[in-house]
Parts: C-alpha cells; structure tokens; sequence
C-alpha cells in the first residue's frame, strides 16, 4: 500500500457498501476525486501541499482502489448521491470539491444537488460539453460489452501503456514506472474490472458523445466558484469544449490552461496544477475572485 508522509488510510461504511480514502491535514475539508483509470493515487502530489491549511480526503470511488466493488447503480447521478452520504457521515458540513475526469463529473453533480453544501469546485481535465468518442481509448468496446473488461484487463500492465499512450503529453514512458506499476496492481484486484464494466454500461451518453441527464451536471444549479484546469495538449478533452460553462455555470471564474500537459495535467505537471488550485481556494476563503 503506497503511503504519503502524515498521511493515514482511513475506511468507513456508508451507502450499503466500505469505502477507503487518504486523510492528511486539518481545516476545511477537501475532497479528491480521481478518473479513470486511477485511484487516490492520483493526487500524491496535491495532498501534502493542500494538507497545509485544509483536512484533505482522496477518496477512492466506487469500484476503484480499495474501495467497495459491489453490483449496483454506477451513474454518474448515483456515485454523486452516496459519496454526499459518505461526507455527511464524517461530519462535513461543506466541502471544497477538486474532481478529475470521471471524478469531475462526480463532483459537478453533487454541486449540482447540493448547492449549500459546496463551497468550491476545481474540475481537472473534465468532459463537460459534448464528446469525440472516436478519441477515447476502447470506449466503444467497452461501452458495447462491459461484461468483457475482466478478460480484456486480465494482464493490465501493456493495456495501461497503451491508454497512457494516447492520454499523455510524451505517452506512458513520460511517467514515473511505479506509477504504472500501482494502477496496474490495483485494476488486479478481485472485482476491479467488472466494476469498470459497470461504470460503462451505465454511463448514460448516445452515439454523437451527448451525455444524458444521469451522466450530465445541471450547471446551472452549480452555485459555487467553479476553476477548470485543462491541458493544452489534452486530445480527449479539447480546451474549446470547456467554453460553455462561461455561460451554463453562474460560479465560473476562469480557464487555467497547464502547458505541456495532456488529460492528466495533476500528474503530468503537478507543481503547475497543485498552484492553481491553491490559488484559487485561497482567493476563494478569501472572498476574491
């Protein structure tokens, strides 16, 4: 199990099912939420420098790291509900959200839903506007036959290479090789993939990449500050389809762009991207803009 210095590892039972998370910090509370295909992992290089002035939570989502890999209800809408249940448990009564990719929409609709309880929101890398599935990586086999992913994923490791490939400023061999090795352990573990294939099958989206009101944030009903971070280079996000939100979101302040970054700038170019969001949170505890 990776560790991070004044970290702790930390579980809980909530909404039916066991969660993980990383805990590091004290103050107000942040919650991390990773993409696909990562964990809490992801965010190593955010959690001691937000640890500073805020209680940091990196959550494991459902069916994902250690977390639970039960059979259920995978919507966006529904991982949104009970991780609002998993935060209410631990005692938060407002949360700042920092969401990348899948984990951004996650973010998006519980700021949708629960308004009050938000009081920012950072999206990394996020597909808010309408998708070109032709640059995703296996999306239409999986989106066609979730129930394979288990024996499409049993040897991870050259599957990982091959989505980092297409991810990433400078592909795979532009990351740290323990890294790689880390996602490939964890889409090992006992249930992983099926879960995966479920997060597909009810991936609410048609055939022209519109996603649908399950898989859709409300932005309009996102009251909170909302920063997006994108990487100029990201080939399965393009900055262009970030522009709506300046007229669908009421709580958006700008577009950071991470040079040098593809669809991962957080472990890309994570000095850059640990900056902006400790820019942005501080203007925000700050009331500027």
């Amino acid at each position: 199990m990776a560790e991070i210095e004044g970290a702790v590892h930390r579980y809980a039972e909530a909404s039916g099912g066991r969660w993980h998370w990383v805990e590091a910090g004290s103050g107000p509370a942040v919650v991390l939420l990773h993409g696909m295909p990562e964990s809490w992992y992801a965010w190593r290089a955010q959690i001691p420098v937000l640890a500073r002035e805020h209680r940091v939570l990196a959550v494991d989502l459902k069916g994902f790291g250690l977390s639970d890999k039960r059979e259920g209800d995978y919507s966006l809408r529904a991982l949104a509900q009970e991780l609002a249940e998993l935060v209410e448990q631990l005692g938060v009564e407002t949360v700042r959200l920092v969401g990348h990719d899948l984990g951004g929409l996650v973010a998006a609709q519980l700021a949708a839903a629960r308004p009050e309880r938000v009081a920012a929101l950072v999206l990394v890398a996020t597909p808010v506007g309408q998708l070109d599935l032709a640059r995703w990586p296996d999306y239409r086999e999986f989106r066609q036959a979730p129930e394979a992913l288990p024996t499409f994923l049993r040897d991870p490791g050259p599957w990982l290479h091959r989505w980092y490939d297409a991810t990433v400023d400078g592909g795979a061999d532009a990351l740290p090789p323990q890294m790689l090795a880390h996602y490939a352990a964890e889409l090992e573990r006992r249930g992983a993939a099926r879960a995966i294939g479920r997060l597909f099958r009810d991936l609410e989206i048609d055939a022209r990449g519109r996603l649908g009101p399950a898989s859709a944030p409300d932005f309009a009903r996102v009251r909170a500050p909302l920063l997006v971070i994108a990487g100029d280079r990201d080939l399965l996000v393009p900055l262009e389809s970030f522009l709506p939100l300046e007229r669908r979101a009421p709580g958006f302040r700008r577009l950071a762009v991470i040079d040098d970054a593809g669809h991962y700038p957080h472990e890309e170019r994570p000095g850059e991207c640990t900056r902006q969001i400790v820019r942005f949170l501080g203007e925000v505890a700050g009331g500027g803009q």
